[in-house]
């Protein structure tokens, strides 16, 4: 195979992944509506379907350029900073007490050192992490990602890119951004933060909110963590929740969005929290940025702009369809 043809395969295996998060995407939206399971053959078959007619026109592109690169091939804009999260021999499972947060971390396992308002706290990380299990921009940022997950852009909202588990939820979204806000910047009016995102929060699930907290975490850098959880039911009855974690750096300031459904697994609901602890900033310039302002989904009920609304992404993954306001 010649350099040509690697780059070729390089961006039809991006473009792939990309239809498996789409059609992983779709398949969602109708297991959700119908409550049945959907055949795994006939999924495959649409996939199988789909990747060649993407293969054609991806080798039809490379033949009308004179230079080709993956990066036409791919919609995602950090693909160069990716770091290899492959396994090395056998696959092992995340561990029941991953991302579970304790005011008495066990010997066993590995730790991070939180503090708040209630005193000093540990979030407990994933037995199958490894030393490459980190998203970086070289000389910029880097954080930790789920080990094995599935990366890729996030069709609930512009900008956003997403992490997930399988071909169902939980899924883990985020952003970054120039950070015009200032470091720490949620803790100038903490208090006025809380009340804003709560109100949020109850005006897109109204009366199906179940439950809502906020909190302000401290790491050993000294910089804040900001966590909110929401717990609300969909319009059929079933239990979601989504929680949302930011982390304003020197630099950059990032969003982590992580939407799960029912009560299982609880310890997954702090796996935003958990990434916004592990970020790291360098001081150097990011990979890719985007032109101009985003514009997002629900920014009339939201006070922040440069974040996603993570409570209409949350109710537009659990009900199949996008918030609108009641008026």
């Amino acid at each position: 195979m010649n350099m040509g043809e690697g780059r070729i395969a390089g961006g039809i295996l991006a473009v792939a992944g990309s239809l498996l998060l789409c059609g992983c995407s779709n398949m969602r939206t109708a297991v959700n509506e119908t409550r049945e399971e959907i055949p795994v053959e006939a999924v495959m078959e649409e996939m199988a379907e789909m990747m060649g007619e993407k293969e054609d026109e991806v080798r039809k592109a490379a033949e009308d350029e004179e230079y080709w690169s993956m990066e036409s091939a791919i919609n995602t804009w950090l693909m160069e900073g990716l770091t290899d999260t492959e396994p090395e021999g056998e696959m092992q499972e995340r561990d029941a007490d991953a991302y579970k947060i304790t005011d008495k971390p066990d010997e066993e396992g590995e730790y991070l050192a939180l503090t708040s308002e209630e005193g000093a706290c540990y979030i407990r990380r994933p037995a199958n992490r490894q030393e490459n299990s980190y998203l970086e921009s070289e000389g910029a940022f880097r954080f930790e990602i789920p080990h094995t997950w599935i990366w890729g852009s996030c069709d609930l909202d512009t900008r956003l890119d997403a992490f997930w588990e399988d071909e169902d939820v939980p899924c883990l979204l985020w952003g970054i951004e120039d950070n015009d806000m200032g470091k720490n910047a949620f803790s100038k009016d903490w208090e006025g933060v809380c009340a804003s995102i709560r109100n949020t929060a109850e005006t897109v699930f109204g009366e199906n909110m179940v439950d809502f907290t906020a909190r302000k975490y401290s790491v050993e850098e000294g910089e804040d963590v900001y966590n909110f959880r929401c717990a609300f039911h969909d319009e059929r009855g079933y239990l979601w929740v989504v929680t949302a974690a930011y982390r304003f750096g020197e630099k950059y300031m990032l969003e982590f969005i992580g939407i799960k459904q029912g009560e299982g697994d609880a310890n997954i609901e702090n796996m935003a929290l958990y990434t916004a602890v592990t970020y790291e900033e360098y001081g150097g310039d990011r990979y890719r940025e985007y032109e101009g302002e985003g514009h997002y989904k629900g920014m009339d009920i939201w006070d922040y702009k440069k974040f996603h609304n993570p409570f209409v992404l949350a109710y537009a993954q659990a009900n199949g369809k996008e918030w609108t306001s009641a008026e």
